[in-house]
Parts: structure tokens; C-alpha cells; sequence
């Protein structure tokens, strides 16, 4: 799944623990580690404190690697701090943060169209708060419903503008893989969502 050439963007990271976590549990299929595979991580996080630790975990984690740091929040994001690299893999990794309440004018499918826009594979995982204590799923299943309905089984041509350049240009996007789960975790004995999609931009 993934290449020399990966990004990781952690929305919402806090500490740094979702994007430590998935280079601690997901194992490759040869000899390499993630440094191998590791170009550059964003952190995204509105609490300063929270964003500091996160970026001295990563920076001790991926020595190597480029560590970026954006301090808004979600919702605030402007087009300049979603200009991304070209990447053959990009991993976003929303933990906890798609099922809080967000603003009223943030457009969440606008957004997704942003930030899987540039060529190469996007891999998107989502997994959510607790099920039972917050009613806000909708978003996560917001996310999924619009994907499986305009990218699975078809290439579709989407319009991605940038300034600069003020004009636009054209990307075709196909879904390759899609999943969606509810699972317990015994410990605590409560339910999650978790949702995953690979998007193949070209």
C-alpha cells in the first residue's frame, strides 16, 4: 500500500498518538520500517501545546522525514495550508475528530475534495468517539455514503482550483477500496466507528 514516497497528515492530532500509533501497529511485508517509506508528516491541532508534543514525537520518531506544523483548527484551514505535495501515498488520519461538532458554513465533501486533489493514491482513515455517548456519526457517515456513491466503480472528473495559478484543472478520481465497521472495545465495553477509503487520483 504504500511507497518511498508517503505523507502522513494527522487532522486533529493532539499529542501525536493516532499517527504513532499506526506506524507502531501497521507492519510492512518486507525488511524496511517506516523511515524507509516516511517523506514528510503534517500535524494539524489548534492546541499549541498539544501540536509541540506531537511535532517532538514525530521529529524523534522520523529524523529524516519533513515535519510540518499547522495550528487551526479544522474548520479554518485555508487553501494555503491544504497545498500539499504531489505524493505517490498519502495517509490522513482523522481519529476523533470527524464526529465532533464542526462548524455550520464548513462544507466536509468540499473539503474531502481538497485534500485527496493532488496525484497519487489517498488513503483516508476515520475512527470515531464513543457511539453511544455522542450522536455525531453523521459526518463519518456523511463521508462514506458520498464517496461510495460518486467514486466506487467509476472515474470521476473532478475540477480542483488553486491559487496561484487562478486557473482550475481537472483530476479524475476512482475509489478502490471502501470499509465501514462498528466495533467494542472489551475494556471499556463501548462501541466505535471506523471508516477507510482509498482514493486513486490521476
Amino acid at each position: 500500500m504504500i511507497d518511498g514516497d508517503t505523507t502522513i497528515i494527522d487532522y486533529g492530532c493532539g499529542q501525536g498518538l493516532s499517527f504513532l500509533n499506526l506506524v507502531c501497529r501497521w507492519s510492512h511485508d518486507d525488511d524496511r520500517t517506516w523511515q524507509d517509506y516516511l517523506k514528510s508528516v503534517i500535524l494539524i491541532e489548534p492546541s499549541k501545546i498539544a501540536l509541540n508534543r506531537a511535532e517532538a514525537i514525530a521529529k524523534l520518531k522520523f529524523p529524516d522525514a519533513t515535519i510540518r506544523t499547522v495550528n487551526k483548527k479544522l474548520e479554518t484551514l485555508d487553501s494555503e495550508d491544504l497545498l500539499f505535495d504531489t505524493n505517490k501515498v498519502t495517509i490522513h488520519i482523522f481519529s476523533q475528530v470527524l464526529d465532533i461538532t464542526l462548524a455550520d458554513e464548513f462544507n466536509l465533501l468540499e473539503f474531502f475534495e481538497t485534500i485527496t486533489s493532488t496525484i497519487g493514491m489517498h488513503y483516508i482513515h476515520v475512527v470515531s468517539h464513543e457511539v453511544d455517548g455522542m450522536n455525531n456519526q453523521r459526518n463519518i457517515l456523511k463521508l462514506y455514503r458520498y464517496i461510495a456513491s460518486t467514486y466506487v466503480g467509476a472515474n470521476t472528473i473532478r475540477p480542483v482550483f488553486r491559487t496561484p495559478p487562478k486557473e482550475s484543472r481537472k483530476v479524475r478520481k476512482t475509489a478502490t477500496n471502501m470499509a465501514l465497521n462498528t466495533f467494542n472495545i472489551p475494556r471499556n465495553n463501548k462501541n466505535y466507528t471506523a471508516m477507510f477509503a482509498c482514493i486513486k487520483t490521476v
